[in-house]
């Protein structure tokens, strides 16, 4: 079972009427004016058309880093689409010393949310982030490790996991992101 389904289960009990709990078609809404933000962040960085990457996850699975550890390798070769990093304010600093010359962009939830459902494919561990943007309905590609795709994967989008290693390789990210047409379905 999803964790998603996990919480949905538990918060059941809290609900006089059960039958008013529903599984959500659509996806959070994000307000015009962190929308309109939004568009203003990304066009004073890039001009053309971007996937966002969202490197880091601040939590560890049992013990073990969550972070795909090709991030350096993918992003400094990738040439399909200009690289936006999104990152929480307190990884600001980390991404512009990691990727110097790399744009970035930290800012508020709803903003962060806007900027993500701009880009043609939001890039990202299993974390906060990915789950961010599968909620918010921007196009996700979650990247699974050393977590369990079957319980975490996101709710509305895709994720790829390896067969053959721990992680998956930055060649398999690259044909997926190069195979899969970027999909445009919130701009």
């Amino acid at each position: 079972m999803h964790r998603v389904e996990q919480y949905c289960d538990l918060g059941r009990s809290f609900i006089e009427d059960v039958n008013t709990l529903k599984a959500e078609d659509g996806f959070i809404p994000v307000d015009p004016e962190s929308q309109h933000i939004a568009k203003n962040l990304v066009k004073d960085v890039l001009d053309e058309p971007f996937i966002v990457v969202c490197p880091y996850a601040a939590n560890l699975h049992k013990g073990q880093n969550k972070e795909w550890p090709y991030w350096n390798d993918f992003i400094e070769s990738y040439e399909g689409r200009a690289i936006l990093g999104v990152v929480a304010k307190g990884d600001k600093a980390r991404f512009q010393k990691e990727y110097p010359g790399k744009p970035v962009i930290a800012a508020d939830l709803p903003i962060t949310a806007a900027v993500m459902r701009l880009a043609d494919c939001v890039l990202t561990n299993d974390s906060g982030a990915m789950h961010l943007a599968s909620f918010f309905g921007a196009p996700v590609l979650g990247l699974f490790g050393v977590t369990d795709a079957n319980e975490t994967r996101p709710w509305h989008g895709n994720y790829l996991t390896s067969h053959e290693a721990e992680w998956v390789r930055v060649e398999e990210v690259v044909t997926y992101l190069n195979q899969n047409h970027f999909p445009t379905v919130m701009k």
